[in-house]
């Protein structure tokens, strides 16, 4: 049933605010002596708001690195989006050039998850 939860998405339904993020680190430890070698982590927010006219703000923001060494990059971009069909939608600027994702909604009891699938951006550049 898993593979069925899959639902097109219009530029109607995308209006609004949608978010993601993500956090996570992991210990190393010397095979040897037993002792913490260290940690590294990861942390990351990406926001998406779909505004009337076809228009949108983008921004990513991510920490990561080994403890005591973290690095901050962050992105963002704001233009035009269109919907080259119900599967699809395509951004007028995504870090510095248009790309297109592959897009669908699955549905949980009361809410939506917006799935966008850079994939096809990377088989359309190469």
């Amino acid at each position: 049933m898993a593979f069925r939860n899959k639902f097109a998405i219009a530029a109607s339904d995308l209006t609004g605010k949608w978010t993601n993020n993500f956090g996570g680190s992991i210990q190393y430890v010397n095979a040897y002596t037993g002792f913490d070698a260290g940690t590294a982590t990861h942390a990351s927010a990406e926001n998406f708001l779909f505004a009337s006219g076809n228009t949108y703000k983008w921004d990513l923001g991510v920490a990561s690195g080994m403890v005591g060494n973290i690095k901050f990059q962050s992105v963002k971009s704001n233009g035009k989006f269109s919907l080259p069909n119900n599967w699809q939608i395509s951004f007028s600027d995504m870090e510095g050039k248009p790309r297109t994702f592959n897009a669908y909604f699955s549905c949980i009891k009361g809410f939506r998850i917006l799935w966008l699938d850079d994939k096809l951006s990377e088989r359309l550049s190469d």
